[in-house]
């Protein structure tokens, strides 16, 4: 199976596990493709970077096909491929108990030549004490709200007058076909805003696009 072929939820609860284990990350760089970001509407955030975004990780996303904005990690794969040797595990879990190996051989046993011959635990002892425990309670949609609201989206309306936008269609008038418009988020009137290219209000929608209970469903939460 590809990347992009596994569903959101898989990889948002496959995080979530690494955050148990190593902690919450200050900040996340991601790529450009699923399931992290929509293809065919990459400047819209997925539910699982909101999901992140709620516990107050900033998340960073790569230009489109500009892999060398993520050398580092593109040349860690690389090693751990090499050193993994997932073409000969037999099951998952014995892939993962070599990746698991090939954590702790790269973490505490291979020394850095060009940082004094020390080994990157040594170097950053934090990565066994991460004070940033992973608390999905502490989850803050309000935090969610505030970054949407400082987002504008642009988007051309065709002939049937409706627009695409993370995966929602919305109608905005046949009168304005052809046309750009910006879609923003009202966050006190929970609301989305849509307006033409000289600023004049066109039309608001309420529709449910990134709601706190649609948030909490990809990251396996209950909401009451």
């Amino acid at each position: 199976m590809r990347m992009a072929q596994v569903p959101e939820w898989a990889m948002c609860q496959a995080v979530n596990h690494c955050f148990e284990k190593e902690g919450l990350p200050k900040r996340i760089k991601i790529d450009n493709g699923l399931p992290l970001v929509l293809p065919h509407d990459r400047d819209v955030p997925t539910l699982t970077v909101l999901w992140w975004i709620g516990l107050g990780i900033e998340v960073v996303c790569n230009k489109p096909r500009c892999p060398q904005q993520n050398g580092t990690v593109e040349n860690l794969q690389g090693t751990c491929f090499r050193w993994s040797s997932p073409l000969e595990c037999h099951s998952a879990q014995e892939l993962q108990d070599s990746l698991d190996e090939t954590g702790r051989i790269q973490r505490n046993v291979f020394r850095l030549r060009k940082k004094q011959g020390k080994t990157r635990q040594e170097l950053y002892p934090q990565l066994d004490a991460n004070p940033r425990k992973y608390a999905p309670e502490a989850f803050d949609y309000g935090r969610v709200k505030h970054y949407l609201a400082q987002q504008v989206w642009t988007r051309n309306v065709p002939g049937c007058g409706s627009i695409s936008f993370a995966r929602n269609i919305i109608y905005v008038s046949n009168k304005l076909a052809g046309h750009t418009v910006t879609v923003t988020f009202d966050p006190i009137e929970n609301q989305w805003i849509i307006r033409d290219k000289q600023g004049k209000l066109i039309k608001t929608s309420q529709k449910e696009i990134f709601s706190e209970k649609m948030i909490f469903q990809i990251a396996k939460m209950s909401k009451n």
